[in-house]
């Protein structure tokens, strides 16, 4: 799916213990870059969607650049912190 500059992109995280097994995570930080590496955001509060499964939905700014943006998903859990590192593309149309 094309994502441009208003639209909006929905950013899919899955936290998984050491097992493999899905769990909540007790906080989450999520750091959203432009393609030059500039930091647009950050959140703390994603969407629950089941145990282990969170989103954000992230609104590309109206003159966001064409290119991979990436968001750095750090969630905290009983056995230590995950990260997960989340790209996307951009068009212009």
């Amino acid at each position: 799916m094309a994502l441009y500059p208003g639209d909006t992109a929905t950013i899919n995280a899955t936290v998984k213990d050491k097992k493999g097994a899905k769990i909540d995570a007790t906080s989450h930080s999520i750091k959203v870059y432009d393609p030059d590496g500039n930091l647009k955001g950050t959140y703390t509060d994603p969407a629950r969607d089941d145990i282990g499964e969170y989103h954000l939905n992230y609104a590309i700014p109206s003159d966001g650049k064409a290119g991979t943006w990436k968001a750095i998903w750090k969630a905290v859990t009983a056995e230590g912190t995950k990260t997960e590192s989340i790209t996307f593309d951009v068009l212009i149309a």
